[in-house]
């Protein structure tokens, strides 16, 4: 009985992810490269003409290591990316940050200063709310933009996949 073959969402939609070809006269380098970045470590395959025998032969090899390999490390959920948190995080909470400006107005300099809630939206748009320490408190105006942030959250669907284009 012959094996299933499986495929993942990236490479049934797109039968080229993740791999290029390169061609290079000079060094006579011909071959396929496959290059899956996951999780901050990048997975890189090279499959040679030579080796494989033929061209054809050779991009076979390189789609059942790319099709391996986004099986084992699948794409982050769009709440799974939309949850990390970066370096210069100051708030504790992705997506959410303490903002302080001065404006000039007629009685002279104000300064502004609000908690926002980045929103993630469908599909790849964001949306931001600012909440008003002047109006709401600190804690109260962190509160709510902490709550906004995991309202949005929870709508979230899908996985993350910078190369795909948007649906429109």
């Amino acid at each position: 009985m012959p094996k299933a073959k499986t495929t993942t969402a990236a490479s049934a939609r797109r039968p080229m992810y993740g791999i290029t070809r390169v061609d290079h006269e000079r060094s006579r380098t011909h071959a396929w490269r496959v290059t899956i970045q996951r999780q901050g470590k990048i997975h890189v395959g090279h499959f040679s003409d030579g080796v494989f025998g033929t061209r054809q032969k050779a991009l076979v090899a390189a789609k059942k290591y790319r099709d391996d390999l986004l099986a084992k490390f699948p794409p982050l959920t769009r709440k799974a990316y939309c949850s990390i948190l970066r370096r210069n995080n100051r708030s504790g909470l992705a997506g959410v940050s303490f903002h302080s400006e001065v404006i000039e107005t007629e009685r002279g300099p104000v300064e502004r200063r609000f908690w926002i809630a980045r929103l993630p939206l469908q599909p790849w748009r964001t949306k931001l709310v600012k909440f008003s320490v002047a109006k709401y408190g600190a804690e109260e105006a962190f509160r709510r933009a902490v709550k906004a942030r995991m309202d949005a959250l929870s709508g979230l669907s899908g996985t993350f996949n910078p190369g795909a284009p948007p649906k429109l």
